[in-house]
């Protein structure tokens, strides 16, 4: 006989619970820990994990449901020789488009766009020594190709416009030692940030650019003159909500994050820096409740539109795993939010990541649709929300929640959690 114990709260007072973000599941995927994931992306209630697995030495596709669990997975096999991923995205006409290195003699870009079954529609190679580093695609369906290139002794960018069956329409480039952050589209042109080496002294320094949709650049008055010494990695670039840019980079030395946000001309309106950011991964999104959440190596940073930090959360990590970092966050709903990366279970082996997490200060306490109370019997108190099929783990459950129950029985007086609550908590029992 097996125990089920749902406590059924009815009636709330308070509207927020909890201060830190929960993990619904935390699933990681791969072969032989050979797997790095470099984007996701959703359709349909399927969620597109995409990256390279280094034994095929191809890119690898892998489909999940909605509650993280596999459904399929496939190499896709390149053009000519390995072909390692670096980013991909499912287009508005619901094609999966990614990008990255071929390897070989001059190791050029392949761009490859597949159906969500995983056929080739079409695939290219473009001169681009390095590979793509970032694909979007424009509200004309063309797509717009970021790639880095060489030119010794300089690694820089170069962004390449392509129709949508992958002709080259036009392609600009950008000389120096240049670090790629982010690209914009907005309409008639492209906004991108970067980094770029200060000549002369050891420190570099971030720069914004809007490149229009003929190819032709101008660099916006942002290009932000950290201190000497200073060397910073760019990690992410989104619109803010004054319609300007926020982006964020890694400050290498300080071993911190630097927050931007800036008007529609790249001047700088504030600047917030937090620490413990080691790695340039990461991502921004901008919430459903008007704020932005930045992740850098393992860490989500809800900020505020001003910069104030609401809340900083590090993804624990799975049985087995060593460190990890993230690559994107999307959210799915107010508070709710896919977060995917790379996780390692040794110095050399990893695999894809991904991390259904919700924040519970958006869910209001004892909505009817779940189910309050220790589901497992492993000591911790669960959430089961019925609409989504999905239990969240609360270690800590705030008293005040239930410092009110409310007049449950109708007797005129409200319990306080008192004997109402007790008449009114449901006890189910089931065989198995």
């Amino acid at each position: 006989m097996k125990k089920y114990l749902f406590i059924v709260l009815l009636v709330g007072v308070c509207d927020f619970c909890w201060s830190q973000l929960v993990p619904a599941w935390s699933k990681t995927y791969g072969s032989n820990g050979t797997d790095e994931l470099k984007s996701f992306d959703v359709h349909d209630q399927n969620i597109y994990l995409m990256g390279t697995n280094e034994i095929i030495d191809d890119p690898w596709i892998i489909r999940t449901r909605w509650n993280g669990n596999e459904s399929f997975s496939s190499g896709i096999e390149g053009l000519e020789n390995a072909q390692y991923l670096k980013n991909g995205i499912i287009d508005n006409e619901n094609n999966i488009i990614i990008t990255g290195e071929t390897q070989g003699s001059s190791f050029p870009t392949f761009v490859t766009k597949l159906d969500l079954g995983l056929n080739e529609i079409w695939s290219q190679n473009y001169d681009g020594l390095g590979g793509g580093l970032n694909i979007i695609q424009k509200f004309d369906s063309n797509y717009v190709l970021v790639k880095k290139t060489w030119n010794d002794p300089h690694e820089g960018i170069a962004v390449t416009k392509l129709e949508n069956n992958g002709a080259i329409m036009w392609n600009s480039q950008f000389e120096g030692t240049i670090e790629f952050g982010g690209i914009l589209n907005e309409g008639s042109s492209n906004i991108i940030l970067t980094t770029q080496d200060i000549p002369g002294i050891n420190a570099s320094s971030n720069s914004l650019i809007r490149l229009n949709d003929n190819g032709q650049y101008e660099n916006l008055n942002s290009s932000q003159g950290n201190g000497i010494g200073d060397n910073v990695n760019p990690i992410a670039l989104s619109k803010n909500y004054n319609g300007g840019y926020i982006y964020s980079t890694v400050i290498l030395n300080e071993m911190s994050m630097r927050i931007i946000s800036t008007d529609s001309l790249g001047i700088q309106e504030w600047e917030a820096t937090f620490d413990g950011v080691f790695d340039h991964h990461g991502d921004i999104v901008k919430t459903q409740d008007s704020s932005y959440i930045f992740a850098a190596d393992r860490k989500l940073f809800k900020i505020s539109q001003s910069g104030e930090l609401i809340w900083e959360y590090e993804i624990p990590l799975n049985d087995g795993y060593l460190w990890g970092y993230i690559k994107k966050i999307i959210e799915i709903e107010n508070g709710r939010y896919l977060v995917g990366g790379t996780t390692y279970s040794t110095d050399t082996q990893h695999d894809f990541w991904l991390v259904n997490l919700v924040d519970p200060t958006t869910i209001p306490c004892f909505d009817p649709t779940q189910a309050i109370g220790d589901l497992d019997n492993d000591g911790e108190i669960t959430i089961l929300d019925l609409n989504l099929h999905t239990a969240y783990h609360i270690e800590n459950l705030e008293n005040e929640c239930f410092d009110l129950i409310g007049d449950i029985n109708q007797d005129g007086i409200n319990s306080g959690g008192g004997l109402d609550f007790l008449f009114y908590m449901s006890l189910l029992l089931g065989n198995q």
